[in-house]
């Protein structure tokens, strides 16, 4: 097994954007931000699992311990220094998360994928591809697979505060980013995008769940989906 060539980076919380690609300055319009669209949820949906009635101090239960945070600053570094237990609900938010782009982006392998934010549709293969694949024996009309090695080589490695996803497969990088002589055919970068919903929710609830010591946030709350900790 090669080196993960990281596509995409997956924080939980940092300076720096949330999503941020590893190359290719012009896929930062992809970039979201947690500070703002994942914590204030998580602020939000704490509240209302714990029926803090102040707006501006967010006041979150941890056993008999009331902790305020009168920022989202604030709210970054207590989750910086929480214990083991709340690093490990982030680090599985994070695994779930990568896990959700690793899938999708497998699948996306041998079928034409539409345009997907700033990603482009992918185009048809040429006409001497598809003979030089059909003469090999390789399925026809599937564009970027041929033994299914590149498709398999799609992974994630996730951290506690960081998870990367790429592949091992150094072709990946050229049909995701395109070269002077194949057009970019982006399998991950579509894939975090498709999934970009449920990878909020999913850290949402990691984080809330160390927040609080690891009890569950309702399901109501919208932070719990199918495979999510809670």
């Amino acid at each position: 097994m090669g080196m993960v060539l990281p596509l995409i980076f997956v924080t939980a919380i940092d300076d720096d954007p949330v999503f941020q690609p590893a190359s290719k300055r012009e896929v930062e319009a992809l970039i979201q931000r947690l500070d703002e669209d994942g914590i204030a949820a998580v602020l939000q949906g704490v509240q209302a699992n714990f029926g803090s009635e102040d707006p501006e101090a967010h006041v979150i239960r941890k056993g008999r311990q009331m902790k305020e945070f009168g920022s989202l600053e604030a709210l970054a570094h207590h989750l910086m220094s929480e214990t083991v237990s709340g690093l490990s609900q982030v680090k599985r938010g994070l695994e779930l998360s990568a896990e959700l782009i690793e899938e999708t982006a497998k699948s996306e392998i041998g079928e034409y994928q539409e345009a997907v934010a700033m990603f482009p549709a992918w185009a048809p293969l040429a006409a001497l591809t598809e003979a030089d694949k059909a003469s090999k024996g390789y399925p026809p009309n599937s564009p970027l697979l041929r033994t299914g090695e590149m498709q398999d080589s799609i992974r994630y490695d996730a951290g506690e505060w960081e998870a990367t996803v790429g592949a091992t497969d150094p072709n990946m990088v050229f049909h995701e980013f395109g070269t002077q002589t194949i057009p970019p055919r982006p399998v991950i970068g579509p894939a975090l995008y498709r999934n970009l919903e449920q990878i909020q929710k999913l850290i949402g609830n990691a984080a809330a769940a160390g927040l609080v010591g690891g009890d569950p946030i309702k399901p109501g709350l919208g932070y719990t989906i199918e495979g999510s900790p809670d």
